[in-house]
């Protein structure tokens, strides 16, 4: 949450920035790694200019997303600042973030391409994938339960016909006792 007196932004990455800094540019750079846990204890600083007026804030990276390749700020610290340094600009959403059921439905992708909006493919076949497995393991999941339904049945079958063949020799051992 931002707090306008303390003028400190919380910031949410992609966790891939992340990994780009840390196995393409530090690890040719010869420079050390920064894992997630020292990545809250930076400083960022932060100058923002607009409207007749410059002013500088802190920021420190509050989290990592794995969903979202943009940079994220608190809604209440944008709309701040949209009114002090941009105020006759007109602000439009830029990104929406849709959450569905099936993201294997066709209509979706079909919905999407009759608006002309552009969606992040890969996340959208992760989603498939996701479906389509959970499909085949329960596909698999019944079929095992099936054969091993049948497996029983075959063995109880199996104890009855040994019954059956016996019952001469059974029904000579209860005589004798």
């Amino acid at each position: 949450q931002y707090d306008e007196s303390s003028r400190i932004i919380p910031i949410i990455i992609p966790r891939n920035y992340l990994n780009l800094y840390n196995f393409g540019y530090a690890q040719s750079r010869n420079l050390p790694k920064i894992t997630e846990g020292m990545t809250s204890m930076l400083a960022i600083d932060i100058q923002i200019q607009g409207n007749g007026r410059t002013e500088r804030y802190k920021g420190y990276i509050a989290g990592f997303s794995n969903r979202l390749n943009t940079i994220v700020v608190p809604q209440s610290f944008m709309t701040q600042a949209n009114e002090m340094y941009a105020p006759d600009a007109e602000t439009k959403a830029s990104r929406l973030i849709i959450e569905v059921d099936n993201p294997a439905d066709s209509s979706i992708a079909a919905y999407f391409q009759k608006k002309k909006d552009e969606t992040e493919d890969n996340k959208l076949d992760a989603g498939k994938t996701t479906y389509f497995l959970r499909l085949i393991v329960g596909i698999v999941l019944g079929v095992g339960v099936f054969i091993s339904l049948l497996s029983f049945y075959l063995l109880m079958l199996s104890v009855y016909l040994l019954l059956q063949k016996n019952t001469d020799k059974l029904e000579n051992l209860l005589l004798i006792g």
